[in-house]
């Protein structure tokens, strides 16, 4: 309870949110829609996989009581197509008084710092064959290791100043560098022209996406239609790839049988542009959840079954297409139905139905 004390507590009263609860969750919205905090966080991938890991627990209870855990659902949706760096080089991004780096940590080797000491401390005097060590580990390693030779220095320098690094002029002089810069631009420029060429196709404006439903073998169980909305133009978001905008389509069932979405299903979506022929294709498994349900009499449909709310998440989200793949994204909302639903001859349970699409592609 709020006074950190056990208690029983009633079946009807389990989702009720203590303060020991919320006040995680209120650390979380400040660290995700903070402008202060966002800058000091630089994302990687472990990081992101952290935190989209908090999404399934955002649900309907839960906004309820904590509404503006409502924004935290919202960026970590737009979170989930966002390209980001490997773990350990996560971006940080300057303020305008200091460094954004929240924390910097500095290794101090304990050994070089007490044969740096001299051969007057205790360390050195204590055994005959640590000095022995001391003396090679100086001469054949330490003594020829500058700021600027230092790997693991540059390392940390890049991430925490943005690759400016650490030179030594005796080191490297002025002319090295012109030609160290003048190779970076002329790779940058390349690789723009690179990701243009990737994205002239999948950037035009879309027609309308065709999204097939099919199970293990490939057969089709349905297909749905997705146009843009007329009154949503999309929203533009940065990514590592460039700008991506971000629409919300319509849906319209165009075969099938149902609204109960097969829950091992792949989803094969073709997508038309408006004034190309060529169709662009993305896929990707759905994966929902079911329970098994052998009381199915054969040769027909059973329905109204019951979907136990710990086992049926209210909504749940799927992605076909990803930015690392440099390829356009559609996002899929499945909510959960009132009463679940087993055709005949199958054994898993059918919980949910499609009820939100939305598109993300490059924008030129």
């Amino acid at each position: 309870n709020n006074q950190s004390e056990w208690e029983e507590t009633p079946p009807s009263s389990l989702l009720h949110l203590t303060k020991n609860e919320g006040q995680p969750w209120l650390a979380i919205y400040h660290l995700t829609t903070s402008p202060i905090c966002r800058e000091s966080y630089g994302l990687d991938e472990f990081r992101k996989s952290q935190l989209m890991r908090l999404r399934k627990y955002l649900n309907e209870a839960l906004l309820d009581q904590l509404p503006v855990m409502g924004e935290v659902a919202r960026y970590l949706d737009e979170l989930s197509i966002l390209g980001v760096p490997p773990s350990g080089q996560g971006s940080h991004r300057p303020s305008s008084s200091a460094s954004s780096s929240g924390l910097l940590l500095q290794r101090v080797d304990v050994v070089r710092e007490e044969i740096l000491r001299g051969r007057d401390s205790g360390w050195n005097r204590a055994n005959e064959f640590c000095e022995e060590v001391a003396r090679r580990q100086w001469e054949d390693v330490f003594c020829k290791v500058t700021d600027s030779r230092d790997n693991e220095l540059k390392r940390i320098a890049e991430e925490v100043y943005g690759g400016a690094g650490i030179s030594n002029d005796s080191d490297v002089d002025l002319q090295s560098r012109a030609v160290v810069a003048e190779a970076l631009l002329q790779s940058n420029k390349s690789s723009l022209s690179k990701d243009d060429e990737w994205k002239g196709h999948i950037s035009k404006p879309l027609d309308k996406v065709t999204l097939v439903i099919q199970d293990n073998q490939g057969v089709s169980l349905g297909a749905f239609e997705f146009v843009p909305k007329n009154d949503d133009s999309g929203q533009i978001s940065e990514t590592p790839l460039g700008p991506f905008r971000r629409m919300k389509l319509a849906i319209r069932r165009i075969s099938g049988d149902g609204d109960a979405i097969f829950p091992s299903a792949k989803a094969v979506a073709n997508i038309h542009f408006q004034g190309d022929e060529q169709i662009h294709t993305v896929s990707g498994s759905i994966s929902l959840p079911t329970t098994q349900h052998r009381s199915t009499p054969e040769g027909y449909d059973e329905v109204g079954i019951s979907l136990p709310t710990d086992q049926y998440p209210s909504k749940e989200w799927r992605q076909i297409g990803d930015l690392d793949g440099r390829n356009v994204v559609i996002q899929l909302g499945f909510k959960r139905m009132s009463r679940g639903r087993v055709p005949a001859g199958c054994i898993f349970v059918r919980g949910y139905n499609l009820s939100q699409a939305f598109f993300s592609q490059p924008v030129l």
